[in-house]
């Protein structure tokens, strides 16, 4: 099992890491700004990112974002994220801005566990792979209350 884990100082709205990229087989890594994105199907790299590891595209696709569809072009490449976590991907190309370079999707996050908490003015998330266990925290409630009145 592999994990990260990030603690801010106060409560953010959105969620950073550093990241490593590199061409899929090329093991030349390069360090950018990953921004984690649950609204996201699929991972984004910015044209920026393309031009400094020289990728060439593989293909296009249309891409249906915020921005309405365009096509864009596809990379074939590597991201290690913090941790040693390391994704060979395709992905499409964005456009700069943001303050992000990679935006990790869930093709990335729905291998594994996601879990992002706000407690005592502070956010902290924290993600593993492989997937180690469900979290429900209804069902824990419950059982805190079962507890309770069984005491």
């Amino acid at each position: 099992m592999q994990a990260l884990t990030k603690h801010e100082s106060s409560i953010v709205n959105v969620l950073k890491t550093p990241v490593e990229v590199s061409p899929l087989g090329a093991g030349q890594w390069k360090e950018f700004v990953g921004l984690w994105d649950t609204g996201a199907t699929d991972s984004v790299i910015t044209s920026d990112v393309a031009k400094a590891l020289g990728l060439s595209p593989v293909s296009t696709t249309v891409s249906r974002g915020v921005g309405g569809p365009m096509v864009v072009s596809v990379y074939l490449l590597s991201i290690k994220l913090p941790g040693d976590i390391v994704f060979n991907l395709q992905v499409t190309e964005g456009e700069p801005g943001g303050g992000w370079d990679v935006l990790i999707g869930m093709d990335v996050i729905s291998h594994g566990d996601f879990c992002v908490s706000s407690f005592g003015g502070k956010t902290v998330f924290s993600f593993r792979i492989p997937s180690g266990g469900e979290t429900d925290y209804v069902q824990m409630i419950k059982d805190c209350a079962s507890d309770i009145n069984e005491a």
